[in-house]
């Protein structure tokens, strides 16, 4: 290893020289108590800071209302089409944290909405989204009301992001979406297997959590009948990295499903990188694409880093695939919006 910490391509948060660096740095007492509570706990609570937020989310809220699936209550990439949506996403204060705990520039690219509470058992976003060098993603939960008891509000596991990023192979399940469900159920055993506890968390309308890419969270069960729980989760790449869908991967065995990466701010792609040098995707078998269409904003990509539209139909993809992102993990983005 190089005597250089800044050489490690770890998160600024996970890097084994912190108190060094945070000691070295010019940020102040308030920032530096903030880097260091995310990096102990995986996750911190702040406002949002976005002027007229009442007036945003109650935007949201309207457009959103009829387009909630009744088996799911989530509409996931409003983004496209929802400015409220994208101004959440891309809160100045929040992207500004973000390069203060990581050190690298913040890539706003999925969001998902909700009108009540998921009840979705433990799980870490390091299985759905994956950055190499690892741990360069962060989910952020934004409040639209004042979360209450009993609404299936959202719960984390505080320092349980210090635990091993478990993958399908680690758990001893198939790469692919079928193995789901079964991922949550060890991803319990393994809470109680540590003694870690699920932490309910009531933000205000209007605050955001940030947390770790392995931190684990969920949704309580809900015991008010027709509550709400209107809320946004947008997940955040960092620049310099390549990005892929761990579920479906299997790097062990050369398979690897990278993901386009949208920066939701200007509707550039992201090009992927390994070691400061352009990653390919056309080179890749399999490609975790967004729906199709994309919105006339959206840049087409140009890149060789970038997933060509003109050769994304000669590329080989796996129907089950294709089907089970759909139909098995909820929230997920769609490969060719089919």
């Amino acid at each position: 290893m190089s005597n250089d910490s800044s050489a490690l391509t770890v998160p600024f948060v996970d890097s084994p020289f912190l108190d060094e660096s945070l000691a070295q740095s010019d940020l102040s007492p308030a920032d530096k108590a903030l880097v260091r509570e995310y990096a102990e706990k995986g996750y911190v609570t702040i406002d949002l800071g976005l002027p007229d937020f009442d007036a945003v989310a109650a935007a949201v809220l309207k457009d959103l209302a009829p387009l909630y699936p009744k088996d799911d209550r989530r509409v996931a990439e409003a983004w496209y089409f929802d400015d409220g949506v994208k101004q959440v996403a891309c809160a100045p204060k929040l992207l500004e944290l973000l390069r203060k705990l990581y050190r690298r520039e913040p890539i706003p690219f999925q969001t998902l909405n909700f009108d009540s509470g998921t009840q979705q058992p433990a799980h870490s976003d390091t299985i759905h989204f994956h950055s190499v060098p690892h741990h360069y993603m962060c989910g952020v939960w934004v409040a639209f009301e004042d979360i209450q008891p009993g609404t299936g509000e959202l719960f984390v596991v505080p320092k349980s992001h210090r635990l091993k990023t478990f993958d399908m192979f680690d758990l001893g399940l198939p790469s692919s979406t079928g193995g789901y469900h079964d991922y949550e159920k060890s991803m319990g055993k393994i809470l109680e297997a540590h003694g870690l506890k699920r932490t309910p968390v009531y933000p205000k309308k209007g605050q955001a959590l940030v947390w770790h890419a392995n931190l684990l969270h969920g949704g309580m069960p809900m015991t008010k009948k027709g509550a709400t729980r209107h809320s946004q989760a947008s997940h955040y790449y960092f620049d310099d990295c390549m990005y892929y869908f761990p579920m479906g991967s299997d790097p062990y065995r050369g398979k690897m499903i990278l993901r386009e990466v949208i920066d939701i701010r200007d509707g550039h792609f992201v090009g992927h990188k390994y070691r400061g040098q352009d990653v390919d995707l056309a080179e890749y078998k399999d490609v975790l694409t967004y729906p199709r269409p994309l919105p006339d904003w959206v840049e087409k990509p140009k890149r060789s880093g970038d997933a060509a539209e003109s050769r994304a139909p000669e590329r080989s993809r796996s129907p089950s695939l294709l089907h089970s992102v759909k139909k098995t993990v909820r929230g997920l983005i769609k490969p060719d919006g089919k």
